[in-house]
Order: structure tokens, then sequence, then C-alpha cells
């Protein structure tokens, strides 16, 4: 269920290295499934953190356009290969991207939210929820606080279930799972896990 590789404490090249390699030829994650099929017809998706770039390819091949943004060089660029008119690819961290007020039908991320600094989550959130249409979806992921991850010195941001449940105020839930296991690394290595899976939907009627 839960899908993680690398060390989020390792420098970014190897944790691209190690994730690129474990999620090559992965099917889309079952949560963007499942948001995807939520809407009426394809539009306007942000994919945020793509990584290997499975979802993004799942999202085009449903016909939807897409936005696909990650920090990583490498990461832009293979994805930037696919050289299809419907993709747009932005090298941005979360905190600094330029959301596009009512941009979008659906905004997926997959565990990548977290690995925004705690200082900037909060408005970087407002913004994400801000770039959603009336009736539009989000999907993705919030770390728990009892995530083994959550250590001194960490930038990653975690959240309480009251705190995940306040980030998501004025969001019509449609999934909310909170998740606890032990699972393993791409590294094989164990590690315990604390996660909220989300998808939710702005309401109909809130104004573009």
């Amino acid at each position: 269920m839960h899908d993680r590789t690398g060390d989020a404490f390792a420098s970014d090249d190897v944790r691209w290295a190690c994730y690129a390699t474990a999620m090559r030829d992965r099917p889309p994650r079952p949560l963007l499934v499942r948001a995807a099929a939520l809407l009426p017809a394809p539009g306007e998706a942000l994919d945020l953190g793509c990584g290997a770039g499975n979802d993004t390819r799942y999202l085009l091949a449903r016909g939807f356009r897409v936005t696909a943004v990650d920090a990583n060089d490498a990461v832009v660029q293979r994805l930037a290969a696919l050289a299809d008119e419907r993709l747009t690819v932005l090298r941005s961290t979360f905190a600094n991207l330029e959301f596009v007020l009512n941009g979008y039908d659906l905004v997926s991320a997959q565990f990548s939210l977290p690995f925004n600094p705690p200082e900037t989550f909060a408005a970087m959130f407002a913004r994400l929820v801000g770039a959603l249409r009336p009736g539009a979806i989000f999907a993705g992921h919030f770390f728990g606080v009892r995530d083994a991850w959550n250590r001194p010195g960490t930038a990653l941001t975690f959240q309480t279930r009251a705190e995940a449940e306040a980030l998501l105020q004025g969001l019509e839930l449609v999934e909310f799972q909170e998740q606890e296991e032990v699972i393993h690394l791409g590294s094989g290595a164990p590690h315990r896990a604390h996660v909220f899976e989300i998808i939710a939907r702005r309401p109909e009627g809130t104004g573009r």
C-alpha cells in the first residue's frame, strides 16, 4: 500500500536515482486512479512531485492536459523528452510554485507534499486549494507525526490528524484514511510509516 523509496535524508541526486530505479514501469498510484475516475471528463491536471513520470504518463493517456512539477533537474529533463503538446513540465519547489488560481480539474500530489518545509507548508497548501476549480479533485498524502522520518533536523512536514483535517477545511472529503504500518524502502530497509491518504473535492458553487 505505502510505496516509498530511498531515504529522505539522502542527497537529492541519490534519492532520485533510487526512486527512478524502483519506480520504473510501475502502474499509476491507485489513489490517483480512483481520483481521476471521479471526474466526468479529463481536463487540466497538476502533478506535483512527478518523479519517475508514471502518473503523468497515465494522465496523458487518459486525455488530460498535464502540468508536471518537480524540483529535480533529472526529472524535468526526462519528462520534457516526452515532447507531448499537452504536457508542460516545470522545475520548481512547491513553495515557489505560482499556482494558477482556479486552474485545475485535478491536483495530484502522491507522497510529495511532505517534502515541502514546515515553515511554508500551510501557505503552499492554501495556494494549492485555490488552484482547484469548483468540483475539482485533490488526491495526495500527508505524513503523520509518528512516521519514522519525523526526527530532529528534518526539513520534512508532518501533521497530526487534527492538523491534517484543519488543512482540508472547506473541501469535501471523499476519502480520508490514516494508515500506520512497517514498510520497506527501496533500499530494503524497514520503515515505520504514518500516512494520511486523501481524496477531496472543492465544492461546486464556491466561485472562480
